[in-house]
Order: C-alpha cells, then sequence, then structure tokens
C-alpha cells in the first residue's frame, strides 16, 4: 500500500511554487492568448499633419478604438494562438522596438472595448472609472485632452447619424452636391469681402486719425476701432447675402443634384398638379424662416442705435 502510494506520489508532477506561482502565472499579462472577435471594422484614415491611424469598430456592442499602424500590426496577430511574448516578438522582429508595456496597455485597452473574445475581468477598474468621472480633476483632463489630440468623444449617435444620413445626409456627400456648394462658397466669400471693405473704408478718416493720436498703431486701431464699426455695418448685407446665396442651391439640378425645386417639378409633371410644388414651397418657408429670424434678431442686437 506505501508502495503504491509512494509511485503515485512520484508519477505526478511537482507543481513549482505552488498555488500562488499558477496564480502568478494565471495574472500574467505576458501569458495571455488575446484573440479578436469575429466582425471587427477598421477604416484608415490621416490626421491634418499627414500622420495615418486606424478607427476600428465593434459592431456588436458599437465600441471604437483608435490605434496606430503598428499597434493594427498587432491585431491581425490576436488569433488566440500567441501569446501577448510572442506579439512582443513579433513586433521587435517587425519595428526593431521592445514594446512589452504598450503592446499589454493595447491588449488591455482592446479587451476593455469587447474587441477581444475574453470578456472585461477587472471590475476594479471600472469602478474606479466610475468615480473618477465625477471629479474636477478628470473632466479638466478630458478637456485638455480633447483640445491636444483633436479628439472629442461623443457616445450614443450612431443611430442617429446613420438615420440622418439615410434620410437627407447622403446628398451632401455626392459629387454634385460638392461641386454646387464649392461654387456657391466661392460666391459668398466675394460678396463678403466686399461688404466688410465697405463696412471698413465706411468708417470717417478722422476716427482713424484720432485713434492714431492716442499712440495706437495701425494694427492696434483697425482691430480696436474701425473693425467693430465695419462688423455691426456689415451684418445686415451679409446676412441678406447669405439667404440668397443659399437659395440659389436651388440652381444645382443643372448639374444633376437632387434638391427641392427639382424633386417638386418631377413631382409636378407626374401629378399634374401643382401640390408637389406648394409642398416644396412650403419646406423653403420652413427652412429660410429660422434663418431670416435669426438674422434679423443679429441686427437688432449689435446695429446702430439712435440715443
Amino acid at each position: 500500500m506505501a508502495q503504491a502510494q509512494s509511485a503515485s506520489a512520484a508519477e505526478e508532477p511537482a507543481a513549482p511554487g505552488g498555488v500562488w506561482a499558477r496564480l502568478a502565472d494565471r495574472l500574467n499579462p505576458a501569458f495571455e492568448y488575446p484573440k479578436v472577435r469575429d466582425g471587427i471594422e477598421a477604416r484608415l484614415l490621416t490626421t491634418s499633419r499627414g500622420i495615418e491611424y486606424y478607427i476600428c469598430k465593434n459592431p456588436r456592442t458599437g465600441t471604437y478604438v483608435r490605434l496606430a499602424p503598428d499597434e493594427y500590426y498587432l491585431l491581425g496577430l490576436m488569433d488566440g494562438t500567441r501569446q501577448v511574448k510572442d506579439l512582443v516578438l513579433a513586433y521587435f522582429l517587425q519595428y526593431k522596438s521592445f514594446a512589452f508595456q504598450r503592446i499589454a496597455h493595447v491588449v488591455a485597452e482592446l479587451r476593455q472595448h469587447q474587441f477581444l473574445v475574453e470578456e472585461p475581468r477587472d471590475a476594479w477598474a471600472g469602478l474606479n472609472r466610475h468615480f473618477l468621472k465625477r471629479t474636477f480633476a478628470y473632466k479638466l483632463d478630458q478637456m485638455i485632452g480633447s483640445f491636444r489630440y483633436h479628439e472629442f468623444p461623443l457616445t450614443g449617435i450612431d443611430g442617429t447619424i446613420t438615420a440622418l444620413y439615410r434620410l437627407f445626409g447622403w446628398i451632401f456627400f455626392t459629387k454634385p452636391m460638392v461641386v454646387l456648394w464649392l461654387v456657391l462658397s466661392t460666391v459668398l466669400a466675394a460678396f463678403a469681402e466686399e461688404v466688410f471693405w465697405a463696412g471698413i473704408t465706411s468708417v470717417t478718416r478722422g476716427q482713424w486719425l484720432a485713434a492714431r493720436s492716442t499712440g495706437l498703431t495701425a494694427l492696434q486701431t483697425l482691430a480696436y476701432v474701425v473693425l467693430p464699426q465695419a462688423v455691426r455695418l456689415a451684418i445686415p448685407p451679409l446676412t441678406n447675402r447669405t439667404i440668397a446665396i443659399t437659395k440659389n442651391t436651388a440652381l444645382g439640378s443643372a448639374i444633376g443634384v437632387s434638391e427641392i425645386l427639382g424633386r417638386a417639378t418631377s413631382a409636378q409633371a407626374f401629378s399634374g398638379n401643382a401640390t408637389p410644388l406648394t409642398i416644396g414651397a412650403l419646406l423653403y418657408l420652413a427652412i429660410f424662416l429660422p434663418l431670416v429670424v435669426a438674422s434679423r434678431s443679429l441686427e437688432r442686437r449689435y446695429g446702430w442705435r439712435r440715443a
């Protein structure tokens, strides 16, 4: 009996370090086998400075993550057959840089945003973030980071943006519409230049000389004396011209833009009555009436008042 027990004990492999060593290996991020979920979408984008990056989306959870090109390279290797230490070696062979902490952080971020098959398991981190978001330091850090990295977090807008795009937003991304906006923007810029120039020249020469006599430079005179008056004078003609230019979007039907007047004319030809044109007129009224009210409010607020 004793001989059988000693034989069985000899057959069992000895666990070096015991349960604590096994627990340490289990919690060690180097021994994890990250595996990316199926259906992950990615798109290559470029910043205003020409720096490339990837935006990855998990359609199932509606979460996003931004990855650098070298981090996106690791995403393709996370198939569940490689440990994190293997990813570190592959990254070193590809980019000649040892970046264990960075790779471990990428894996943790992907898991936290549910891009990996393994669900997030760090309950303390989630609880800590929940209470941290209530602090002033966190809000200040988020605001500074948003302006620093040009990233403004927006949550829960996927459904709204998709609905607006399918309803009418797709029109603004067609080539004829882009050409129309460029042409109308150029025309409006030309009118705006003349309007502001007229406002500047309407300020009498005596005010220029009076400002210069107080010691102001020409630039300070323009900024503190002339422009405040010129902008007030330019508001009424500029708002009127903006509304008139916006109405000229109806000319887009000549280059294939599907706008209100073109749609109403086509519907009127098929129906044989003026109802589509009446509906088009009501739509124009609904679009431009708020613009007219806003422009008149600006004129009343910033216009010259008689004593």
